[in-house]
């Protein structure tokens, strides 16, 4: 058997980031699974909120590119129906630029992968998986946006589409765009 490293990142935010690792224990024992898994690039990590600050010192590194994709030639080169979507797309503003300006999606994505042991801000708790911006609003999202930023992340490979929000009720429509992604092999968090 191996010894058990129990690695801690060198990230100056990471002690406050009480969730992780505390002394308590109350938390998910972040060090712990480092020493078995850190995430893989190869896992694409859509995040369907306000956007993601894809040029955030500490995601920026891990933001998804399209492979379908040449930049800034004004083309649907992968025929997705998404025009120069080489880091995703912003179903609110209609465009290739899903940026951030309310600040909850780059927040979410930073706990999911922000680079990890790079001495800037926090540490990712999948810090070497791609994320994948979807914009479909600011603090208030509509239920059309989100269901094609569904649609979307699910379509161009998501493995996994992370919706940090909520709705009072199910309409069918949402459930149709939900079995979409599943069906797709999108894990829906």
């Amino acid at each position: 058997t191996s010894p058990i490293s129990n690695f801690i990142p060198n990230d100056p935010l990471f002690n406050q980031q009480w969730f992780l690792n505390q002394f308590s224990d109350c938390d998910i024992d972040a060090p712990e699974a480092w020493d078995i898994e850190t995430g893989d690039p190869d896992v694409v990590i859509a995040v369907v909120d306000t956007g993601v600050d894809y040029n955030h010192e500490d995601l920026a590194d891990n933001i998804w590119t399209n492979p379908g994709e040449i930049p800034n030639n004004w083309k649907d080169d992968d025929n997705n129906g998404f025009v120069d979507d080489i880091n995703g797309w912003d179903f609110h503003d209609k465009d290739n630029s899903p940026m951030d300006y309310h600040g909850h999606g780059t927040n979410c994505s930073g706990i999911i992968s922000a680079v990890t042991n790079n001495g800037i801000g926090g540490a990712g708790i999948a810090s070497n998986c791609k994320i994948m911006p979807v914009r479909v609003g600011n603090n208030l999202v509509w239920v059309w946006n989100v269901l094609e930023g569904i649609e979307y992340a699910a379509y161009n490979g998501a493995d996994i589409i992370s919706l940090s929000l909520g709705n009072y009720a199910l309409l069918d429509i949402e459930k149709d765009a939900l079995d979409y992604a599943y069906n797709q092999g999108s894990v829906l968090v």
